[in-house]
């Protein structure tokens, strides 16, 4: 996976307006990337890409969940839609579409993903997460899709090496 390549590919889905990011990423509290070691105070809108979701699993452990989705997040061909409930922060039940997307499953090795890019399936992503003495190590890079309902994402560049 070419990181550079894929900068220059994801270029057409950048996200170039405020109105375009998720309302939690507009400006406000979480409007720049200060969970970063490197570059912190990097803003959002800076990083943020709407390549289609959901990502497809090349190699590895990945496990299907069914993620929210609220229509307006552009989708990869073939995905998987099904009308499934919904449980809301307020602890309200609603029905509502979602996406079979592809996870990483934390602890239990690597896994690689590519996504819809230009029309064609690309590798972008690199997920390793294993438990060494008792604590997660967890290392990603690469274009990292966010696909929770309310700020679903994709990030670019990405990066992290985390122990918890």
């Amino acid at each position: 996976m070419n990181l550079l390549n894929i900068y220059k590919e994801i270029q057409l889905y950048r996200v170039i307006k405020n109105e375009d990011m998720p309302e939690v990423y507009r400006k406000g509290a979480r409007d720049s990337h200060d969970d970063w070691l490197l570059f912190k105070g990097t803003k959002r809108i800076n990083t943020a890409y709407k390549v289609p979701m959901p990502f497809r699993k090349i190699a590895g452990t990945q496990e299907p969940i069914w993620t929210a989705w609220n229509g307006s997040y552009p989708l990869a061909p073939d995905t998987r839609i099904q009308v499934r409930p919904y449980f809301t922060a307020a602890g309200e039940t609603i029905e509502m579409p979602h996406v079979l997307t592809m996870h990483p499953i934390y602890d239990s090795g690597w896994s690689r993903q590519e996504a819809f890019i230009n029309s064609i399936w690309q590798e972008c992503y690199f997920n390793s997460s294993k438990i060494i003495f008792g604590k997660r190590v967890t290392y990603y890079y690469g274009l990292k899709l966010d696909p929770n309902i309310s700020d679903v994402m994709c990030w670019f560049p990405e990066m992290s090496f985390s122990i918890k």
